[in-house]
């Protein structure tokens, strides 16, 4: 509820602030702020003075009575005049609401002679001006403003006393405005419609919605349009005198203002017309008034067309823009108090951030200074960096870091010179004649500059030169805000005009956007400019690490830019102050004029660097402050400073978008990839500060000039191997930094209409070089966009894929129920064989680390068993660090400390006495070296002149970054060996390493110990190859930050109710920052794009703590899992600009568009086609789709995004992973323990191998049987052949991690064993099938994989080409990479026809939804099998073969027998004899004869008659005819180069699949019916035993699983229910119910308990007691299918 706090005028609080009591009774009786709050202010009024009595105490006499606080009495009030309290209004019932109060100044000057000829102009039309003491409304009650104009009574009132040069005008155009709404002229209309976008709306709209009751009247918004369109167009009739004092809120851009003024033009004109021909003189003078002579005037209507009252409001309270937010910081400043409280005492404190040892911190405590509440601010600003800082870091490593000597020197140093700032601030400031000083200083504005420089009352101890200095540095920050408000008063002709200076200023923010705790902060300097505009500099005193400096004591220099890599935690930190002052103070985000990092760098004194006595003093012996000092001490602009100009701020926008993107791509990079990164992000940042703090637009024609010469150069280069090649990761990163150009004369069009005014020949050398930069830039990004898309289509055409092909129109299954694999463009398909031959080559790597693995796992083993310990035990105990959760290091910690302390004070004798570089680390740096030099070439280029000559030189400053690289990483210069990554580049010295070894590893050397050793330093060796893929440095002896799950964790460590309940926190709630390090979302929910790397992320409790005790010790398991992901991470790092690069392909391909049936739409024969992306004039729905549906498969693949849907949070529940989790549940609670389900798969698995392999082509019925002899005689033989093409739709990486697992019970009891049964069925008809190709597949001459039909006759099959090598392992002769991935490729494929879609490496976009997800749990095998009988015809690009679905096949078997040029009888007649035909073959009776290949086998023997070729040959015509209809319709090579016999083969495979499909459901159901009989006693003969109930349910599951495809009943049965999960909560129902039901039966006597549990039941519910609650146990539902403790269990659930 709104208030008013006062200064109480009497009583005890004289004096102190108070709430006012008066207007406390007036809201609540009036139940309106807008309407209390005119009341209250009418009691100020001089008139109610006079009525009320002088309550002011104005006169000598106070006759007034008052309250406790000195305010008129309500009551009293009300008893003088009981009509106070109410709403005054118009005559038309319009509500007068204002919350203005009177001016006490004018403005602007009352130009009398301008008034004189307005009044007349009134006058002319019937309208009375009235100069009145105070205005009031139609029932005499004063309103409080200082104008208004009635329409409906034609009066204009103002008062006397308070109207200045403005007033008139903006009445008398409030009746222009209405002439023409009256009327209804399209001027008003346009005017009316444009009028928002200019300021003078806002503004209207903030000091006008009270008086227009916007929120509760629907016409409140065309009021507040009519009265700015009013005040425009007087500004026009003000002239000069208005322009010349109008705020910055009136001042528009120059295109607004000349439409303005053509609506001014036009309004002219409209009134010349209105008036016509007159004689009148007093409305000739009223139009020379307005513009023109006016000579003839004739009656005009003056009833207008609203009939309310337009007002002219005063700013609140009286007080400027700048007045009003000094007030607000002031007033929040002086209320708040830093104050030093127990930790425990303090709510809400983040304890990670306390310090060891604290007991007490300093937090803010803010009064309200109405209730003298106090309230405690535990969240501080800085805590956002602090947990930045902390963020992968335990407790005790930043306890130790924050407690080092050093830092808390430096830190307790920088808040004391914080303080000489702030001296120094307000010093300098108050002697300027452009700043007001509002000091925040408790001894207030220094007197003098000496007392400036004083540290706790004593004087800094430094020279007068550091002293100089600083106040030089300090001086010129001064000096820019001078500047500033100079341009500010020339600009609106405020000489007076002066800014505010703020310093150490005190802010809160009571509820902040992230919905955290409350939070408060110091702000160094904040400064509110005349004209409401707001600036804050933030002093950042920086004394860095001896890596980036040279020399020592008061010789030292930065040799390195030191802010770069702080730029980031400086966004975030005044980045939130900015938003406090948005949200919390109503700052518009338009009104920061800068918001910057002052940066100083200082050194300390050291106590004696002769005797190495390194402890610092408080002397200050080095001072650089300011680019003038030190060109790294520049100001740097931050939290997304913005200027005075749109344009350039849209042009900004995309600098710090395009940053950003970088900065999130530079956490996963590493080596040159991540020096590309860095270097593109610094050139982004010297645009942006050249831009923002420099205040140089020439920066931007510059750096986008320079570049396109370089890459004009690069482009033409094609050998991959060059130093200066173009990577597709640069081209794409041109091409995305073009894009922020492509607007670059719109964006800078502002900024060069303000230049020409100032110097117009600036402005068109700068308009000139933008042009010729943006035209060269358009050029060249064709050129390189040509050249990226000819790389991809090179690399199409290796992989056999052309990607020119125009493909068709895709629907909604092409999106969403078609893999990469089999999709119909091949853009797509290039994609995806990529991301395949990545998924390949992880698998290689990871099999060869995972035989490393296995090996030292054995020893250990071994070593383990002779110790008498388990395996575990030994990882536990003898390996693993408990502190850290690593294994233990080989060199003792303090060591690595020495190092950095080392480093600090520059002692590189000791460096270089025990460090050296490692192997091979010169030859790498000079790669790196190689690629800097590259790189500057792009990012800081000379600038050429068109014939390519050098004009201007940038060979210093790519010298100096080239220097800064030197500094970094030659170990030639003393700085590399102060490198805080020295780690990368050196290694300890062998006799360091012997003298410096831990305990823990000299057990390791102790004999008997080789094993373990072994062990040990297996780990290292594979760390070590990691580390050279990961972004960040791997130590040797890290572990895998994995976590056990529950089962593992109770095996391994016990039941932890503590550890159960954060995991069940985790399961139901999000966490954007994934304890496996999978990048999954940002705290807002947005994807993350991040290639991850699961294992990496620091373990982080439910609470977002550090817990290193969460590591599973699981050594051998943890570090495999560790390699899957880092393999991973490297493979799809190597492509992921590639595949990218295809997406962008994809945008700018074309399509061929169809009709609603699928055909090619044409247009004069001609096919219709349109760019993916769509035109200017015609979007493309279907093209956007497409992309939607690739991106979301390409998000999956390459960053693991599996579930997309945009999450919600209800009640703190992730709605994702609340679904994801119950639906993993219901899986365990349906699935586990599937052997009668896995039987039926089996059994349909094998009937669709059957039904497949029939004439088939990858693999045939002979190969099946070849496949089964194998089984039986070389078993070693037929695994490794499965096992080398990982033919399984499950990935084997799980199995072999299960396996690694060092507890048995771990092994055996791993979650997803509940499934095996399910696995092992899979498996076996994965193993059959892969066997089964191979011996229809071979190699060519070239490598290449063929079938055995596309290779000369006795060409040798895959098995043939098979060989065993002497350690009894096989190889596979002649076979290539390439070939070996088609080939696994096409089993993939092969397999998804016979058990469905179950590849997790070959999705669908439909799985990757959350409502997709939920629907297709238990289902995703079925679009697989449809697909194979219901899909229309294509070629696949995988199998490289024709293909239909069987059933459309067969039905266009039938139909092609149907002529339309003979009648309905004889078609009858002839679809009849096929029909009859289709049945004897059915029957197996007689073979379909229209089989080529049968054909040459009978001609070969003699039995193909006449009459059977004659009916071939008419087959084959007619398939000719179908074809030819069909190509005409496809786009796809594959089809347009396919021949008849092709197409024949296709049908007769469709026609002979189909009906072996119907002979197998037809049997199934033969048999069931048989199997079900009535036996003699009148029951069912198959129940009577367990072992034949248990076949009637595996045939019933497979029947149902077989005839769904056929019969419709069988299909509603598997797709009732729609989505699975909610069955989870009628399961819930039925307990409730169930056991409810049985507790009544049992408690009314009608059952007992054992009778309830089952045993000769009597109860009305046919469940026995707990009968649906033991569903709830994993595995007890299907379990009990096969074991039947219940007679409801004997009954088969799939009759």
């Amino acid at each position: 509820m709104a208030c008013r706090i006062i200064i109480a005028k009497r009583g005890p609080n004289q004096g102190r602030e108070v709430r006012s009591e008066l207007f406390d009774n007036i809201l609540k009786q009036v139940n309106s702020e807008s309407i209390a709050d005119l009341k209250y202010k009418e009691v100020f009024t001089k008139d109610f003075a006079n009525w009320y009595g002088d309550w002011l105490g104005n006169t000598a006499q106070n006759r007034a009575v008052t309250d406790n606080y000195g305010e008129p009495i309500l009551d009293t009030i009300l008893d003088l005049d009981p009509a106070f309290l109410e709403t005054p209004t118009d005559l038309q019932g319009w509500p007068v609401t204002s919350k203005a109060q009177a001016r006490t100044s004018t403005e602007i000057p009352i130009n009398k002679a301008l008034n004189s000829q307005i009044n007349s102009f009134l006058q002319s039309l019937g309208i009375s001006v009235q100069a009145v003491n105070a205005v009031t409304d139609r029932n005499g009650k004063p309103l409080g403003v200082v104008a208004s104009a009635d329409m409906l009574r034609k009066v204009v009132q103002f008062a006397e006393n308070q109207a200045d040069g403005t007033t008139l005008p903006e009445e008398a155009a409030h009746f222009f405005v209405q002439l023409l709404k009256q009327n209804k002229s399209p001027l008003y209309n346009s005017m009316s419609n444009l009028i928002e976008n200019y300021k003078i709306y806002d503004q209207v709209k903030n000091e006008y919605s009270d008086l227009y009751n916007v929120g509760q009247d629907t016409g409140a918004t065309e009021l507040l349009k009519d009265e700015a369109i009013g005040k425009l167009i007087a500004r026009h009739l003000l002239n000069n005198e208005a322009q010349s004092v109008a705020s910055e809120q009136l001042i528009e851009d120059a295109e607004k203002m000349s439409r303005a003024t053509r609506w001014w033009t036009k309004v002219l004109n409209y009134l010349r017309k209105l008036f016509k021909v007159s004689t009148n003189p007093y409305k000739a003078a009223a139009y020379r008034m307005l513009g023109e002579g006016m000579k003839r005037a004739a009656q005009v209507n003056t009833q207008f067309a609203n009939p309310g009252v337009m007002f002219q409001a005063t700013t609140e309270g009286g007080m400027s823009k700048q007045q009003q937010s000094v007030t607000k910081l002031l007033d929040v400043h002086n209320n708040l108090r830093k104050v030093l409280m127990p930790v425990d005492k303090i709510p809400g404190l983040d304890m990670k951030l306390v310090k060891e040892g604290e007991t007490e911190i300093e937090v803010y405590v803010y009064t309200n200074p109405t209730t003298n509440e106090e309230t405690v601010l535990p969240e501080r600003v800085t805590n956002k960096t602090a947990r930045a800082f902390a963020k992968n870091k335990t407790k005790e490593q930043t306890d130790k870091i924050n407690n080092n000597p050093r830092n808390k020197h430096l830190a307790l140093g920088g808040n004391k010179l914080h303080g000489v700032a702030q001296n120094l601030m307000e010093f300098l400031g108050n002697k300027s004649k452009l700043i007001s000083v509002e000091t925040t200083h408790p001894a207030g504005i220094p007197k003098t500059l000496d007392t400036s420089f004083t540290i706790d009352g004593k004087p800094m101890q430094s020279d007068k030169d550091i002293k100089t200095k600083f106040k030089s540095g300090i001086g010129d920050i001064v000096n820019q805000i001078e500047v500033m408000q100079n341009e500010i008063n020339e600009l609106e002709n405020t000489p007076d005009g002066k800014a505010v200076l703020l310093t150490e200023l005190q802010v809160r923010d009571n509820q902040p956007l992230d919905k955290g705790q409350p939070i408060a902060g110091t702000m160094d300097v904040v400064v509110v400019f005349s004209n409401g505009k707001m600036g804050i500099v933030d002093f950042k005193f920086i004394t860095p690490q001896g890596f980036y400096t040279e020399g020592y004591g008061q010789k030292t220099k930065l040799a390195i830019d030191p802010m770069q890599v702080r730029i980031s935690g400086y966004n975030t930190q005044i980045g939130a102050y900015k938003d406090i002052l948005i949200k919390e103070y109503q700052i518009d985000p338009s009104d920061f004029a800068f918001t910057r990092i002052a940066p100083v760098h200082i050194q300390y004194k050291v106590k004696n660097w002769k005797k190495k006595d390194y402890t610092l003093t408080d002397e200050v012996e080095v001072f650089e402050m300011g680019a003038d000092q030190n060109e790294f001490m520049k100001q740097i602009s931050v939290a997304g400073e913005l200027t005075d100009y749109k344009g350039l701020n849209t042009f900004l926008t995309k600098l710090y978008r395009q940053r950003a993107k970088y900065e999130n791509r530079l956490g996963t990079e590493k080596g040159k990839k991540g020096q590309n990164l860095r270097d593109r992000i610094k050139k982004l940042n010297r645009t942006i500060q050249g831009v923002t703090v420099e205040r140089n637009i020439a920066v931007i024609v510059q750096d986008a000039a320079d570049a396109i010469g370089v890459i004009q150069k690069r482009l033409q280069i094609s050998d991959p191997k060059h130093e200066d090649y173009l990577e597709m990761e640069d081209l794409r990163d041109i091409l995305k930094d073009f894009d922020m150009y492509n607007a670059l004369n719109t964006d800078t069009s502002d900024y060069l209409e303000q230049l020409d005014k100032l110097n117009p020949e600036a402005a068109n050398k700068v308009r000139s070089g933008i042009g010729a930069a943006a035209n060269r830039i358009s050029t060249n990004y064709a050129a390189i966009q040509e050249v990226m898309f000819t790389r991809l289509r090179a690399k199409g055409k290796e992989l056999g894929i052309d990607t020119t092909e125009k493909t068709k129109e895709t629907n909604w299954s092409d999106n969403n129920l078609t893999t990469m694999s089999q999709s119909k463009n091949p853009i797509v398909r290039q994609a995806y064989s990529m991301i395949y031959d990545s998924f390949n080559k992880t698998k290689q790597e990871t099999d060869a680390v995972y035989d490393t693995i296995m090996k030292a796992d054995a020893r250990l083993g071994k070593w383990a068993k002779n110790n008498g310990m388990s395996k575990y035990n030994a990882m536990k105990n003898k390996l693993v660090n408990p502190k850290t959760g690593n294994l233990f290091p080989k060199l003792k910690g303090e060591l690595y400390t020495e190092v950095l302390e080392k480093q600090k004070t520059g002692d590189i004798k000791w460096l270089k006495e025990n460090l050296q570089p490692k192997k091979g680390w010169k030859e790498k740096v000079a790669v790196w070296r190689q690629n800097k030099i590259t790189n500057l070439k792009l990012t800081l280029p000379d600038k050429l002149d068109e014939t390519g000559k050098i004009i201007k030189s940038n060979a210093k400053g790519r010298n100096a970054i080239l220097a800064e690289f030197d500094a970094m990483y030659n170990l030639s210069k003393d700085t590399a060996w102060k490198n805080p990554r020295w780690q990368n580049m050196l290694e300890f010295k062998e006799a360091t390493i012997e003298r410096e070894l831990t305990e823990e590893y000299k057990e390791l050397l102790q004999p008997g110990n080789a094993d373990l050793k072994a062990y040990y330093d297996m780990y290292w060796k594979v760390n070590r190859v990691l580390g050279e893929i990961t972004p960040d440095f791997l130590q040797g002896n890290f572990v895998s930050n994995t976590r056990d799950d529950m089962i593992q964790s109770v095996i391994n460590n016990g039941f932890s109710f503590d550890g159960f309940t954060d995991r069940m926190h985790r399961t139901f709630t999000s966490h954007h920052t994934e304890e496996q390090g999978q990048y999954i979302s940002n705290p807002d929910g947005t994807l993350v794009s991040k290639i991850p790397i699961p294992g990496l992320a620091p373990l982080r409790d439910s609470k977002q703590g550090l817990n290193v005790g969460m590591k599973s010790k699981d050594l051998s398991k943890a570090l495999y899992d560790l390699s899957l992901s880092v393999f991973n991470y490297k493979h799809m790092d190597q492509i992921e600009s590639t595949i990218l690069a295809l997406g962008d392909q994809l945008f700018e391909s074309d399509m061929t568009m169809s009709n609603t049936f699928g055909q090619i739409r044409r247009e004069h024969g001609v096919p219709v086609t349109m760019p993916v992306k769509g035109t200017s004039t015609q979007p493309n729905p279907a093209g956007q789709k497409q992309l939607d549906a690739f991106n979301k498969l390409i998000s999956f693949y390459l960053y693991g995004h599996s579930t997309q849907s945009k999450d919600v949070m209800i009640g703190g529940l992730s709605m994702n992973r609340t679904a994801k989790t119950l639906m993993s549940w219901y899986s365990a609670k349906k699935l586990a323990f599937p052997i009668l389900p896995a039987l039926a798969a089996k059994t349909l698995g094998e009937a669709n191998l059957w039904s497949q392999s029939i004439d088939g082509i990858s693999y045939d019925r002979a190969g099946m049987y070849d496949a089964r002899k194998m089984f039986v005689g070389n078993m070693s033989q037929y695994s490794f052949f499965a096992n080398v093409f990982d033919a399984f739709q499950t990935p084997q990486s799980w199995v072999k991690s299960r396996g690694l697992a060092a507890k048995k019970a771990s092994k055996y009891l791993e979650l997803g064993n509940i499934f095996e049964p399910l696995r092992w069925a899979d498996e076996s008809l994965d193993r059959q099938m892969a066997v089964a190709m191979g011996y229809k597949h071979g190699i060519d001459s070239e490598g290449n994989l063929k079938r055995l039909d596309q290779l000369p006759k006795g060409s040798k099959n895959l098995h043939e080409l098979t060989e065993k090598l002497e350690d009894g392992t096989y190889m596979i002769t002649g076979m290539t990479e390439v070939a070996y991935n088609n080939f696994k490729a096409r089993i993939k494929a092969e397999g998804s026809k016979i058990k469905g879609q179950m590849d997790s490496t070959d999705i669908v976009a439909a799985k990757l939804t959350l409502m997709g997800a939920m629907l297709g749990q238990f289902k995703w095998w079925m679009p697989g099998l449809l697909s194979e009988r219901f899909k229309a015809r294509k070629f696949n690009p995988v199998l490289e073969y024709m293909e239909e679905g069987r059933y459309g096949g067969m039905g266009r078997h039938l139909a092609s027998n149907w002529t339309p040029d003979v009648g309905i009888r004889q078609n009858l007649i002839q679809v009849g004899k096929t029909a009859v035909n289709s049945l004897m073959e059915l029957a197996m009776l007689k073979k379909f004869n229209g089989d080529p290949f049968r054909r040459k086998k009978l001609m070969d023997k003699g039995k193909w008659s006449e009459s059977d070729e004659a009916k071939y040959q008419a087959k084959r015509d007619m398939l000719s005819m179908e074809m030819k209809e069909f190509k005409a319709n496809s786009t796809d090579p594959g089809i347009l180069d396919m021949d008849v016999d092709d197409y024949l083969k296709m049908r007769t495979r469709s026609i002979k699949r189909s009906l072996a499909d119907v002979r197998a459901i037809l049997g199934t159901y033969l048999l069931f019916s048989v199997l079900g009989a009535v036996g003699p006693d009148d029951e069912k003969f198959m129940q009577q035993q367990w072992g034949t109930r248990q076949l009637m349910k595996v045939l019933g599951r497979a029947r149902r699983e077989l005839g769904f495809v056929l019969d419709p009943r069988e299909l509603t049965y598997m797709l009732q229910g729609g989505i699975p999960v909610i069955g989870l909560f009628n399961d819930m129902i039925s307990v409730v119910t169930n056991g409810a039901q049985e507790s009544y039966d049992i408690a009314i006597g009608r059952q007992t308990l054992l009778q309830a549990l089952g045993y000769g039941r009597k109860g009305r519910d046919k469940s026995p007691l707990f009968y649906h609650a033991g569903d709830f146990v994993i595995g007890v539902e299907k379990l009990r299918q096969i074991f039947e403790p219940y007679a409801q269990d004997k009954i088969n659930p799939y009759k």
